[in-house]
């Protein structure tokens, strides 16, 4: 994406209630983060890591796993209420939270 483009899909994702992501390509560019995406991890710098940078607590639960399988087949996937752990607000605690993608 330009820049001029990115500009605007920021501001959009900026105002959005949802928890959104984009990432381009097999290693998942994070692109872009809406605000509370971000509130997930307040102290790190999203955009321009990989997904397995931008989330490490996600190794070994199959999630990377899954994005590169729908990467590879084009197959959508929906997951509903899945379960991730994450330490929001960098309190030193990990805590389950439920995620659809």
């Amino acid at each position: 994406m330009k820049g001029h483009d990115l500009d605007i899909y920021q501001r959009v994702l900026s105002e959005s209630p949802a928890l959104v992501v984009m990432m381009r390509g097999r290693e998942g560019l994070v692109e872009l983060v809406s605000d509370l995406a971000q509130s997930y991890r307040p102290w790190a710098t999203l955009p321009g890591k990989t997904m397995r940078q931008a989330w490490p607590n996600l190794k070994g639960s199959g999630y990377f796993e899954m994005y590169e399988r729908v990467y590879d087949t084009g197959k959508p996937l929906r997951l509903d209420e899945a379960m991730v752990t994450t330490d929001r607000g960098k309190r030193g605690k990990l805590r389950p939270t439920c995620v659809s993608v």
